[in-house]
């Protein structure tokens, strides 16, 4: 009971304390979009048949999907003539990376509530870190050019900055 006592409550941290399952939630958006895209193929950009009108790419039963989900994903991303072959690489890429982001985002916010600093300084780190990330989504989603790319990197650095931030001060706090 005596660590319980040393510990910070969470009354001044409710932002940080929303913010972790917000940002998984962030994280498993684009495996959403993508399981949705893969039971849902394009219509607009499907390949035309020998008639000349557009054809529908056969969407795969949500049974055989289940089953092999993975795989089924695979399938369509090593597919170049499949057209949402780059897009859901895209969001495959953005999952990835949240998760990656996500363990650094959850050490740092258990580092800065156990290091007692400032909730002020806490929250307004935790939310540029989940605003960039909601931003970061997007952009991976949609640039599919070299200079749409650019905008990708700047909203990871401002998450990854808020982030960084959270351990400094957590350290420089503990020093102090």
């Amino acid at each position: 009971m005596a660590l319980m006592s040393m510990l910070p409550t969470s009354e001044d941290y409710i932002a940080v304390v929303v913010a972790m399952p917000v940002y998984w939630f962030l994280v498993m958006v684009p495996a959403f979009i993508r399981a949705h895209r893969i039971l849902n193929p394009s219509k607009d950009s499907a390949p035309s048949n020998e008639e000349g009108g557009g054809s529908e790419i056969e969407a795969p039963s949500a049974i055989k999907v289940n089953v092999d989900p993975r795989n089924a994903a695979a399938k369509i991303m090593e597919d170049e003539n499949h057209p949402d072959a780059a897009f859901i690489r895209r969001l495959q890429g953005a999952h990835d990376n949240g998760w990656e982001g996500f363990i650094l985002f959850l050490s740092a916010v258990t580092a800065a509530w156990l290091a007692q600093i400032d909730p002020h300084y806490m929250n307004a780190f935790s939310i540029a870190s989940l605003v960039s990330r909601f931003f970061y989504n997007i952009a991976y989603m949609l640039a599919d050019s070299p200079k749409l790319s650019f905008i990708r990197s700047f909203f990871f650095a401002c998450g990854f900055v808020s982030i960084i931030a959270l351990y400094v001060k957590a350290i420089y706090d503990i020093l102090d």
